[in-house]
């Protein structure tokens, strides 16, 4: 019974894959393959969330049979186009060729690795207040009444979080024919797969410093901890991880429209990628003036799509947002900001040394940043990355400020899950600032 389980669990990973390798190949790169997994698991998953969100207000149903659909085509898609099937092919071959020497020692190593994270993921099924309250039992109400509705998007505490999370359960779902609260780990388990083969994929290319940022990656515990351990294995955060990694990875490669949509999935994953996707529209055209670079203005104009598109969603469900909705004149009144905020920047600082958790990652990322402080002003694509965490942490800190709750309760209950989001972006952006000299002086 469960080999089948597995097998229709690994399909419906597939149908991710399958369907982001087609909307990148047709709608982004225009009949070009640019083979990433990573990047085709993130679209799948948000193309799937943007499609089942806009069907709701359409009113049309998502049943087993219609996913099944769907998943079927986008593989026989890859097969029928010659030219699609000709330069995926291609791809593979040259991936298979790459492996020897070192590259077969890492790929070796990082399989054992994955082996064992797997092992103990699925020793366990999610048991998780917050996932089994808010997150899966939303997924469960999407698969169960065959997509989104105004019934199941308000039966639930905090009915203003986005649902690409529950929306991609529920389609995970429908391959198992049940709701599974174990199986359903596939999808952060994947997801820390793809952020672990992203960043090797990026910075493996400078040998032996290469590896160094990788054993900062793969020896930061709650990286791993957000899928073994049974409490967090069920959230949001490490998703919104891989949203940011692809998205500030986007920036360093100069593929802006691929960070506007992924940013945008962010925001559609959970409200704390509001800040990012807004510091994105606001400051986008500057910086492409600032550089004096000819930037296409699709990125901008899919920017600020998403973020209408949320405003919209939340508007015609009434999904009100719980800490918009404080009297934000009597926060102040009662609520020193000054010494809040100092709070919360000390909270932060406590957290970035709390190795337990992140090794020796933040140590690495601060001390890059300030020995490195030069290339941020000297690239101005980098300075535009650094405001964007800007705007992350002053996000967070002002919901720590306007928080329904005691702020030292707010910040130790979700601390370390905001800083998951951004950890693997702001280490891949460390690496970015250690390796930018030798780049540009080898031009």
């Amino acid at each position: 019974m469960w080999v089948f389980e597995l097998l229709f669990s690994l399909l419906g990973i597939l149908s991710f894959l399958s369907i982001g390798l087609v909307f990148d190949f047709y709608v982004l790169t225009r009949r070009k393959l640019d083979f990433n997994l990573a990047v085709f698991f993130g679209l799948g998953m948000g193309v799937v969330a943007v499609f089942q969100m806009l069907a709701a207000v359409l009113q049309i149903s998502i049943n087993s049979i219609f996913v099944y659909c769907i998943t079927g085509l986008s593989i026989v898609i890859m097969f029928a186009d010659p030219l699609l099937n000709k330069q995926l092919k291609r791809a593979l071959l040259q991936s298979l060729g790459k492996l020897k020497g070192r590259n077969i020692l890492f790929l070796a190593t990082g399989i054992a690795a994955l082996v064992l994270v797997a092992a103990i993921t699925f020793s366990h099924t999610v048991w998780g207040f917050d996932a089994i309250d808010k997150w899966l039992a939303k997924a469960y109400a999407f698969w169960f009444d065959d997509g989104i509705t105004r019934n199941n998007l308000h039966g639930y505490y905090l009915a203003d979080d986005p649902n690409l999370w529950p929306i991609t359960a529920a389609w995970f779902y429908h391959f198992l024919g049940r709701a599974s609260e174990f199986w359903v780990q596939m999808i952060p388990f994947t997801a820390l797969v793809c952020i672990v083969g992203d960043f090797a994929r990026r910075v493996l290319k400078s040998g032996a410093l290469g590896f160094f940022w990788m054993v900062m990656l793969v020896f930061s515990p709650f990286l791993w901890g957000a899928v073994v351990l049974e409490n967090y294995s069920g959230n949001a955060d490490l998703l919104l991880g891989l949203y940011f990694l692809l998205a500030f990875g986007a920036i360093f490669e100069k593929r802006f429209l691929y960070s506007a949509i992924f940013f945008g999935f962010g925001v559609l994953t959970k409200n704390d990628g509001i800040p990012a996707l807004l510091g994105f529209c606001l400051l986008f055209p500057v910086f492409g003036f600032l550089t004096r670079e000819k930037i296409s203005k699709r990125p901008y104009i899919v920017a600020l799509g998403f973020l209408f598109f949320n405003i919209a969603w939340k508007i015609y469900f009434s999904l009100n947002n719980r800490y918009l909705e404080n009297n934000l004149l009597l926060v102040l009144q009662q609520r020193p900001i000054v010494e809040y905020t100092r709070y919360s920047l000390n909270a932060f600082r406590e957290e970035f040394r709390f190795v337990a958790r992140w090794g020796v990652g933040f140590l690495v990322i601060f001390f890059f940043l300030f020995t490195h402080f030069k290339a941020v002003f000297e690239n101005k694509w980098f300075l535009f990355a650094l405001i964007l965490f800007g705007f992350q942490f002053a996000g967070y800190i002002a919901v720590f400020y306007v928080t329904h709750d005691d702020q030292a309760t707010q910040i130790a209950t979700s601390i370390f899950r905001l800083v998951l989001q951004v950890y693997p972006a702001m280490l891949l952006f460390a690496y970015e600032l250690s390796v930018y000299k030798s780049r540009r002086e080898s031009k």
